[in-house]
């Protein structure tokens, strides 16, 4: 009951971006931001990619390495459709599983399998969604805040019992240690790319 009411408390108000044409339009601004970094910087190697909203009733991206498409959700949209920066960490995390496709393989050659290799992934993309994110010029928070938005609108998460299950279980690392990682990687960019920080 609780869930049910924290989702509609934070899907109510958006009712005003319904339109897939509008919704398509927020994920291009987000797409073309990520691909043009401020003037001064060189983004990092990045695949061409296009970014497509579907209709589906769930709360999902995900990317298709054989057309280097991004799909992302209505209802997913629609939670980020005031927070640019969040939408726009959500699309570089999966353009990071473009950038990466050989990242099964890599896992699987130190010993990973099942969920545990989907989580080496998920976390090697969040690195490299990092890089994109901090090289466009959008605020490394905007990736952590992206994750708590999503959690605020799935409240089920938080329990400390959760958290040791998901660590084990779930296909994606937990909130909480994906947050960890997310500053570990922005430390990383900034050493590695100053000027990427000194902005």
């Amino acid at each position: 009951m609780l869930r049910t009411f924290v989702t509609l408390l934070f899907l109510s108000p958006l009712c005003a971006a319904q339109d897939l044409a509008e919704l398509q339009h927020l994920v291009h601004d987000a797409a073309v931001a990520l691909k043009s970094p401020p003037d001064g910087v060189k983004q990092y190697a990045m695949p061409d990619f296009e970014v497509e909203v579907t209709a589906k009733n769930e709360f999902n991206a995900h990317a298709d390495g054989s057309t280097n498409t991004i799909y992302i959700s209505a209802n997913l949209v629609r939670l980020f459709h005031r927070a640019p920066g969040e939408l726009a960490a959500v699309i570089a995390h999966e353009v990071g599983h473009l950038q990466d496709p050989n990242c099964k393989a890599r896992g699987a050659k130190i010993g990973l399998h099942d969920n545990a290799l989907t989580r080496y992934c998920e976390e090697a993309a969040d690195f490299i969604g990092m890089q994109y994110l901090m090289a466009a010029g959008f605020d490394s928070y905007e990736a952590a805040g992206a994750l708590g938005r999503m959690l605020m609108a799935s409240p089920d998460q938080t329990s400390v019992v959760a958290i040791m299950i998901g660590r084990f279980t779930s296909d994606h690392p937990v909130t909480v240690d994906r947050v960890k990682h997310l500053g570990e990687a922005a430390h990383q960019v900034c050493e590695d790319r100053p000027e990427i920080c000194q902005r």
